[in-house]
């Protein structure tokens, strides 16, 4: 992986999960190092609303650690 292994690790898999009825998006479901936590989409931690229907998730580096 390389020189900074010791602080964290290079690749890491996250997903998104979106859950629509009728068009809307109802839930949506983020992962974190293999946890997906489900909410509501309007509860969502991760996932910013952009208005119309539209989101998008964000994650954020917490110093020297990983998301």
């Amino acid at each position: 992986n390389g020189s900074l292994d010791f602080i964290g690790h290079r690749h890491d898999l996250e997903h998104a999960v979106v859950w629509m009825k009728d068009g809307k998006v109802t839930h949506i479901g983020v992962s974190a190092h293999g946890e997906l936590i489900n909410t509501p989409a309007n509860q969502s931690p991760l996932a910013k609303e952009y208005g119309n229907n539209a989101y998008a998730v964000v994650y954020h580096k917490d110093g020297v650690l990983t998301h």
